[in-house]
């Protein structure tokens, strides 16, 4: 996505609060001035690399570069990553990642540790992330994976890269990645361009929101 392309966030309304969804597959909070998303995955390009599975650099360029069009567009105060920023150990992307936040000092950026970050708390901290396993603030508690049932907060999550299957004309179908708030929580879309996706079935009551990549529409 190009910085000019004209895109279509969807606002709404959870626990009080004012949350945009962003066709990036990110939350960005006016009221905590707070940009959220899950899933990035960085380096894993550089693991399938390393296995014999050539990746274009381009794929995790494009982390880089959409995390630079919502930082210009909202100039946050923070960002939290929900888990999985990482995908295995160190490799070039993680140093790569490093310099690019390095370009915006001015943002605080939080990783609440998913289960891809499994090395030293030091690693992650090196790169300059506060590094935390639960972050609570308001009426959100922001946690990697999702949780059964009512919690004191309500859970703002990742993990599963949820997406729904719409069908189009005819007798096409498209698997869309997914905003999926429920009763007591909200799992939030893959943001890493190389996560792949993962069907969930809503039950009545549960908003879904969908990303075509330059919108989200409510379904």
């Amino acid at each position: 996505m190009q910085p000019n392309d004209h895109v279509h966030t969807l606002s709404v309304e959870i626990q009080g609060e004012h949350l945009e969804l962003h066709p990036l597959c990110a939350v960005w909070w006016p009221g905590k001035n707070t940009l959220i998303v899950s899933d990035v995955h960085v380096g894993k390009a550089g693991h399938y690399a390393a296995n014999g599975i050539p990746v274009p650099l381009r794929a995790f360029q494009e982390n880089c570069w959409n995390l630079s069009i919502l930082y210009d567009l909202y100039t946050p105060e923070r960002v939290v990553f929900l888990g999985d920023l990482y995908h295995s150990k160190r490799n070039r992307e993680w140093d790569v990642f490093a310099d690019f936040q390095a370009n915006y000092p001015e943002v605080h950026a939080v990783l609440v540790k998913g289960n891809h970050e499994f090395m030293n708390d030091a690693q992650y901290t090196s790169q300059g992330l506060e590094v935390v396993t639960t972050w609570d603030c308001g009426p959100f508690r922001l946690v990697h994976e999702p949780v059964d049932g009512p919690q004191t907060k309500y859970i703002l999550c990742g993990h599963i890269h949820p997406a729904v299957t719409l069908r189009g004309a005819g007798s096409e179908y498209m698997r869309l990645p997914c905003f999926w708030f429920g009763k007591y929580q909200a799992v939030l879309p893959a943001f890493g361009s190389m996560t792949g996706t993962h069907r969930v079935r809503p039950i009545k009551g549960d908003q879904v929101f969908v990303s075509t990549g330059k919108k989200v529409v409510g379904v």
